[in-house]
This record gives structure tokens, C-alpha cells and sequence, in this order.
């Protein structure tokens, strides 16, 4: 899926990173080859997350900085395999990002400094109780039009620290 997404794209998915290794949620990344090749061996990333609580969802947004780029993508604690996200992310020591160019190009791991984040977004849900896919969808775009460029979501989300 990712390798067919835009330059830019970002997404979630799970994975079992080591033979017999545990389940891990990971950030699958879809970009140049240049971008991908000027990274060097250490990048620089930054993860921030931010939980918007709207009137029907709570909506749960991470957002990656690598090199000067940002790169979001959006949790939903009721969507299928939604809740295993959130106890991964709450549970693994480093998230795995990885780089596809379409192909798989590159994986770097970070520290998982987001764990009490997914704990703190995933009681949140859990005291909001289940919502629809429709009213998510609507709760992101209402998100959107406050936030219609990721920038300004990334500046939001960095004055609430």
C-alpha cells in the first residue's frame, strides 16, 4: 500500500520486525530516493503526538520530523486491529520507521519516547466509547480545516508540550 502512496505519505501498520520476534506497530514512510540516499547514518527524527478531542471522536495524530520534512498520519482506537496500535506503541522500546522509494529502501528506529502518550490517547478513547468510522473521518476533516497544513499542526501540537 505505501509503495503505491504519494511522496510524503506516512502510515501505520504492524510487524513482526525479528524472527519470533513481537508484534511491533511501525511507521511505514513513502519517499524519494534522494530524500531517502542525503539522510545519512544517524538522521535527526522527531516524533510528536496530540490527541483532538472532538464531539464524536478522539482523534490521535502523530507526526514525524526527519530533515526538515513532516510526515503525519492519524489513529483510530476503534478501527480493526485499532486498540493492538495503541497497547504496541505503549509497550516497544524504539519505533521503527520505514523508508520505501516505491521499494523498501531504508529502516531507521528511534527511541519510543510516545508510550505514555498511546497510554494517556488510549484511556481517553476508552472513556469515549465507540464511534463510527464516518464520525472519525468527519472529526479529521473538521481537524483539517483548523489545521489545513501539517506545519501548523506540528507548531500546535509543539506549544502544548
Amino acid at each position: 500500500m505505501i509503495a503505491g502512496a504519494q511522496i510524503g505519505a506516512m502510515i501505520y501498520s504492524r510487524a513482526k520486525l525479528d524472527a519470533g520476534g513481537d508484534w511491533q506497530t511501525v511507521f511505514l514512510i513513502r519517499e524519494s530516493r534522494d530524500f531517502v540516499r542525503g539522510l545519512g547514518k544517524a538522521p535527526v527524527i522527531e516524533l510528536r503526538g496530540g490527541v483532538i478531542e472532538d464531539a464524536r471522536a478522539v482523534l490521535v495524530v502523530v507526526i514525524a520530523q526527519i530533515a526538515g520534512e513532516l510526515y503525519e498520519t492519524w489513529f483510530n482506537y476503534y478501527q480493526a486491529n485499532g486498540a493492538a496500535h495503541f497497547q504496541d506503541l505503549q509497550r516497544q522500546a524504539q519505533i521503527a520507521l520505514v523508508f520505501f522509494t516505491p521499494q523498501r529502501a531504508r529502516a531507521v528506529a528511534v527511541r519510543n519516547g510516545l508510550a505514555d502518550f498511546f497510554k494517556d490517547a488510549a484511556r481517553r478513547a476508552v472513556a469515549r466509547g465507540a464511534w463510527a468510522m464516518q464520525d472519525f473521518d468527519a472529526a479529521k476533516d473538521r481537524a483539517y480545516s483548523e489545521f489545513p497544513e501539517v506545519r501548523n499542526l506540528w507548531a500546535h501540537l509543539a506549544a502544548r508540550q
